[in-house]
C-alpha cells in the first residue's frame, strides 16, 4: 500500500496549488518449491484499482518547473528466478 496525503503551498515554480494524495494498492504472491533449489514463481499485481496518481517522487528539485509525471495504471508480472 502507497499512501500520500494532499499537499499544498507546492512552491513558486510550478502552476500547481495542490498534489492530489493518493492511494495505491499492489500485491505479490512467491513461491519457493522445496524440491528445486534456487527456484523462486512471483506474481505481481500493481495498482490494482487502477489509480491515476503522480509519485511524489517524481518531481526533482533541480527543474526550473515542475509537471506532474503519472506512474503506469494496473499491470502485472509474472516472473520465474532460478538462482545457480
Amino acid at each position: 500500500m502507497d499512501i500520500a496525503l494532499d499537499y499544498t503551498n507546492v512552491g513558486p515554480y510550478t502552476t500547481l496549488d495542490v498534489l492530489e494524495g493518493y492511494t495505491v494498492a499492489s500485491l505479490f504472491a512467491e513461491y519457493t518449491p522445496q524440491q528445486y533449489e534456487g527456484l523462486s514463481i512471483k506474481f505481481e499485481a500493481n495498482n490494482i484499482f487502477d489509480e491515476d496518481y503522480a509519485d511524489r517522487a517524481t518531481y526533482g528539485q533541480d527543474f526550473a518547473s515542475v509537471d506532474n509525471l503519472n506512474e503506469p495504471g494496473r499491470s502485472f508480472k509474472f516472473t520465474v528466478k532460478k538462482k545457480f
